[in-house]
This record gives C-alpha cells, sequence and structure tokens, in this order.
C-alpha cells in the first residue's frame, strides 16, 4: 500500500471486504498517517483489530472515533459490542447511548437485550428483543436471541418456537439450529432422539465435500494429514476446540489435563472460538503449545488451520454450548475427532460420515463420545455415537478449604438448588412441590446469579407453587462472589438437582460444602451428570430412579437427622480422595484413551 490517502483508504476497504483485518489494518493507519481524526479510519481500524482479538487496542480506536463524532450512533454501538466482547462493564450504557441517538437502530435493541441477559434480566431481554422485531420482523437473529431469553426464563416450549421461526427465515442459520438442539435438552432425556436430531443438524448444516484425510504410506497404514509417519507412539499433537477454556465448567474440567500433561506423550494447541478473556484462561495459554484466537473464521477455514497445524486428535469440547462449534469437525478435521462435555450425542458417530460423503472423501476419521460408565451405564443409548468411556469422566478444581460451618434450623429441613432456572423443568417443580407438602415444616432456597429477581422468573415459580407455599420459598438474587456463594450453602441442609437437564457445577459446590444432593438418574447422559459425581463417590443412596423416588429419597433423607449429619461429616472427604479432583490421574487416563484411539487409526488400512 502507499500513494495518496484516497488510495491508501481504497485498499484498506478492499482488504477488509476481502476477509484481510491484517492487512486492512496496515492501510486504515497509513490513511490516518496522511488523514489523521480521520474517524472512519478509525472506526474501521477498530473493527480490524476486533477481528484479530486486539479488543483493547479496538477498544481505544473506537473511542477516539466517537470524540470525532460523539453524535454517530454507531460508534457507541460499536463500543457496546467490545466491551462485550472483552467482558468489560458499560456496554449496557453504550447500547443506550446509541439509541437515545437513535431510537429506531433495530441492531442496538438486539445488542441491548443481549446485554441485559448476560446481567440475568430476562423480562428485560425479551422486551428489548420484542423492540427489535417491532422494527424489524424478518430479523432471524432476534427471532435466535429471543429463543434464549425465553430459554433463560424456563419457557422452553416457547423458546423453540422462536428458534424455528429464525430457521424458517434464515434457513442456514446454523446458530439457532444448534441452540434449538441445546434446547430440547431441557425437556427431552430420550437420547435416541438426541443422536436423531444431532445427526440431522449435521446433513444439514456441516460439510458437503470436506477435504480428504489421508493417503497410505509405503506400509500401507493411514498418514497423518501433514504427511508424517503413523507410528503409533509417536509425540501426538491434540487439538483442544472450545469457547470454554476460561473460568467456566469447561475450562475448569480440562484443568488437569493442562496441568498434569506428559510433554513426551502429547503436545496441546488450543483453537478458541470465544472472546474476551480472564485469569484462567491465561492459565491455560502460558501451559498450551499453541493457541489460536479463530473465532472470526469460519467453520471451513477453522478445519483447514488444524490440518495444516498437524493436528492428530480434536477434541470438541461442549458443541451445543455457548460459542462452541462443532460442525468443524464435519470439514474432517483430524484422523482422530472426539466429542466431550457435550450435552447429547454429537452427529460424528454417522452424520459426519454419510449423507454422501464418505465415497468422495476416503477414509473416514475415527470418532467417538468421551463418558463413563455413570453418564452411559452398559445398555444404554448412545444417540448413534461410539462411546468412549473415562474411569470417571468429570474432573474439577478442589475448592480449598470450602467446607465451611454448618448452621442448621432445628426446626425446619432447608432445601436448596442454584441451578439454572432454565432447568426447572415442569417435572422438576412438581417433584419440588410434592417434597414441601410431604414436609410443612421445610422451605426451598432457589438462587443463580442475579436471574430470581427477573420479575418473570419470580412469577413462574410462584404460579407453580400457589399461595400456600410461596412463604416457604426464599429467592436470592444476588452477584456473590466465589466465597459469598459458597457460604450461603451452610444454611442449606439437602439440595436438590433439577432433571431431565442434570447440574455439574452445581452439584460438585454442594458437596464440596459438605451438603448431600439429591438427583435423579435420567436416560440420557445430560440427566446423570450429578449421577456421574455422586457414582464415584459411593453415594448410591442419593441417587433416584423416579420422580416418585426422587421425592421418597429426599423426604426421607429430610427425617433422618443422624444420617444427614452423618453425610455432611463423610461427603467431604470422600470428595477429596476421589478421581473427581484427582487431576494427574485423569490426565492419565485421557491421555491413555487418545492413544489407544491414535493406535487403532494407525492400523487402518484405507481401502
Amino acid at each position: 500500500m502507499s500513494g495518496s490517502a484516497e488510495t491508501c483508504w481504497t485498499e484498506a476497504e478492499a482488504a477488509r471486504q476481502g476477509g484481510r483485518p491484517g492487512e486492512a489494518a496496515t492501510g486504515y493507519r497509513r490513511t490516518l498517517a496522511l488523514v489523521p481524526g480521520f474517524m472512519a479510519a478509525h472506526a474501521n481500524l477498530a473493527l480490524m483489530l476486533e477481528a484479530e482479538a486486539r479488543l483493547e487496542a479496538a477498544l481505544a480506536e473506537t473511542r477516539r472515533a466517537r470524540h470525532i463524532a460523539p453524535g454517530h450512533p454507531q460508534l457507541p454501538f460499536n463500543l457496546g459490542n467490545l466491551l462485550a466482547a472483552a467482558r468489560l462493564p458499560g456496554g449496557t450504557a453504550a447500547y443506550r447511548s446509541a439509541l437515545a441517538l437513535d431510537p429506531a437502530m433495530a441492531p442496538a435493541w438486539l445488542a441491548l437485550g443481549t446485554a441485559r441477559l448476560r446481567d440475568g434480566a430476562a423480562s428485560a431481554a425479551e422486551a428489548a428483543i420484542t423492540r427489535t422485531l417491532a422494527l424489524a420482523p424478518a430479523y432471524a437473529e432476534a427471532w435466535n436471541n429471543l429463543g434464549t431469553a425465553r430459554q433463560s426464563q424456563g419457557r422452553i416450549e416457547d423458546a423453540l418456537a422462536a428458534y424455528d421461526q429464525a430457521l424458517a427465515l434464515e434457513p442456514s442459520y446454523a446458530d439457532a439450529a444448534r441452540n434449538r438442539l441445546g434446547a430440547r435438552l431441557y425437556l427431552d432425556d430420550d437420547e435416541e432422539k438426541s443422536g436423531e436430531a444431532a445427526h440431522d443438524f449435521v446433513r444439514r448444516f456441516g460439510a458437503r465435500t470436506p477435504a480428504p484425510l489421508s493417503d497410505a504410506d509405503p506400509s500401507g497404514r493411514s498418514c497423518d494429514p501433514s504427511g508424517r509417519s503413523c507410528d503409533p507412539d509417536r509425540l501426538l499433537a491434540i487439538g483442544l476446540l472450545s469457547s470454554d477454556l476460561r473460568d467456566h465448567p469447561v475450562g475448569r474440567n480440562l484443568a488437569g489435563l493442562i496441568e498434569h500433561r506428559d510433554p513426551h506423550e502429547i503436545r496441546i494447541a488450543v483453537y478458541d472460538t470465544g472472546a474476551g478473556s480472564d485469569p484462567l484462561q491465561a492459565w491455560f495459554r502460558a501451559r498450551t503449545d499453541l493457541w489460536r484466537s479463530v473465532a472470526s473464521l469460519s467453520d471451513e477455514r477453522i478445519a483447514g488451520q488444524i490440518r495444516a497445524d498437524g493436528i492428530d486428535i480434536l477434541v470438541s469440547l461442549a458443541g451445543r454450548f455457548d460459542r462452541n462449534r462443532p460442525l468443524v469437525a464435519s470439514w474432517r478435521a483430524a484422523p482422530v475427532q472426539v466429542a466431550m462435555y457435550d450435552g447429547g450425542a454429537s452427529g460424528m458417530g454417522h452424520g459426519m460420515m454419510d449423507a454422501g460423503m464418505a465415497e468422495e472423501s476416503g477414509d473416514p476419521p475415527i470418532a467417538g463420545w468421551i463418558t463413563d460408565r455413570w453418564l452411559h451405564p452398559e445398555g444404554t443409548h448412545a444417540g448413534g455415537d461410539r462411546l468412549l468411556r473415562l474411569p470417571a469422566c468429570y474432573n474439577f478444581i478442589a475448592l480449598e478449604g470450602a467446607a465451611g460451618t454448618y448452621r442448621p434450623d432445628p426446626g425446619r429441613t432447608v432445601f436448596g438448588s442454584f441451578s439454572n432456572p432454565a432447568k426447572l423443568s415442569p417435572a422438576t417443580l412438581a417433584a419440588w412441590k410434592a417434597i414441601l407438602e410431604r414436609l410443612p415444616e421445610a422451605h426451598l432456597v432457589l438462587k443463580y446469579r442475579s436471574f430470581y429477581g427477573d420479575p418473570a422468573i419470580m412469577r413462574r415459580i410462584v404460579e407453580h407453587f400457589g399461595n400456600a407455599l410461596e412463604p416457604r420459598i426464599r429467592l436470592i438474587a444476588a452477584l456473590d462472589g466465589t466465597r459469598t456463594h459458597l457460604e450461603r450453602y451452610a444454611e442449606i441442609d439437602i439440595a436438590l438437582d433439577p432433571f431431565p437437564f442434570s447440574g455439574a457445577t452445581t452439584t460438585f459446590e454442594a458437596l464440596s460444602m459438605g451438603v448431600p444432593v439429591i438427583t435423579l438418574a435420567a436416560r440420557a447422559a445430560i440427566g446423570r451428570t450429578s449421577t456421574a459425581i455422586l457414582g464415584p463417590l459411593g453415594l448410591d443412596e442419593l441417587i433416584a430412579s423416579s420422580p416418585a423416588d426422587y421425592v421418597e429419597r429426599a423426604t426421607a433423607l429430610a427425617g433422618d437427622r443422624q444420617r444427614l449429619a452423618a453425610l455432611r461429616a463423610e461427603i467431604p472427604r470422600r470428595l477429596r480422595a476421589s478421581p473427581l479432583v484427582d487431576g494427574k490421574a485423569q490426565a492419565q487416563a485421557l491421555t491413555q484413551m487418545l492413544r489407544r484411539l491414535w493406535r487403532e487409526r494407525c492400523a487402518r488400512r484405507v481401502p
């Protein structure tokens, strides 16, 4: 790039439109060197910096542009987006500033709704998104986000209808379909249906012509995509595809692998599809061999980068949720591809291997779903996926010194659930109501961030339990720090797990504080996560087989104060000695599993 400011600008714009953010950023900088104070160059430079995940620099450029043109509504809108991406405060105020300048700015109403949803204000979020749709009824993204707002309130059927509308308006809207896939888990614990839905999702939105993975080497065995020897015992390149390697349940469950991996066995590359950072993400970045921020890339380009990096085994984490990108695997990104910590079958069992792709694309990847014997007992349906069982699938960062002072109320039993209200299915609420009706002295405490301060969620709870039970329901809406949050368990006698979408982090936190958790082992893995935590602790007495059994076990434990006291003393000791907090054992088990898959790959002959 050289010459006049007009030439620099034109070349920068061409690079931006061509998807070359680094080249475009250079052009905008050269434009600004020739024309200082050019607002559009500052604004577009910020967008290119954002595309490269350089959020701090992008914020600075956006603020410069806003100082130059304070009356331009697009600039506070861009600022809000950057603050949200960086997980910094101020996004809501920025969107409101944009709307004060242009009340008909539909994207700003949508962004405000999304920001309010992150704040735990689901009703306000729905209201803002409804304003968006009043301005732009065919705005597919708004319908998708309306589904998320409804889902957060526990209105799952209404959420599914909104996702369906988004897909009707934009049939290629893969994120809306993925969100719908996740929402189904709150209503249905049928793994076979979940697998069929995942299969259909991959067939509809996945790659039609994925790249061939390998050719035969002189020995007749498969080779990895980089052309290196398929030595079954060599150092393996493991790719983690996730938006959640930060302070998030998935990140906390993978910390043991990262901390205790054997560098002579595996090297780890992360393909981060999230935005922003936090201290735990910085911890991950310092301990992995390669970190790529790929949120701005298409699924096809991410898969191409994974192949170019010579990744042997790709682990797709929690594909249905957050900003994860499960369809990358449909492009045959690696010779071995496995799913982990997802809510249901991945579709990798068959969905990524057919639709006319197998003959065109040669040797398909080895694929599977990492699980354990509690999530998937022998004989349970896996939705078409191949099951890869660890000794224990879940592994947590121990909460040191967590078990605090138990403060029981001798006159009553206090049940509690700190789960997302989206998980409070009609069947869950019915069971909890039955428990309170069986125990006239019992109370129920509900907490999840600040969500229980939302009027719609409060109304749903009150309407379900009715006026007679309402005085015994306590809703806590508080953005606690970790210590304050955990200290609230000191007043809880027994924790109640929702179903069919079970808890994981909430169950581990309760147990860490010595609080027994009553769970229902549902048919599907998503309804057995608490079972997979209680099972390794030998706490089968807390695992129910039906809603009626759930009510019976909860009321029986409430009536046996001696057993309750004994459990509260035993649980923290059992947890400390369990595989659930043994990161070294988890790293070894995962490494051994991945090595077995790689050896299987090397033994396979290309037809």
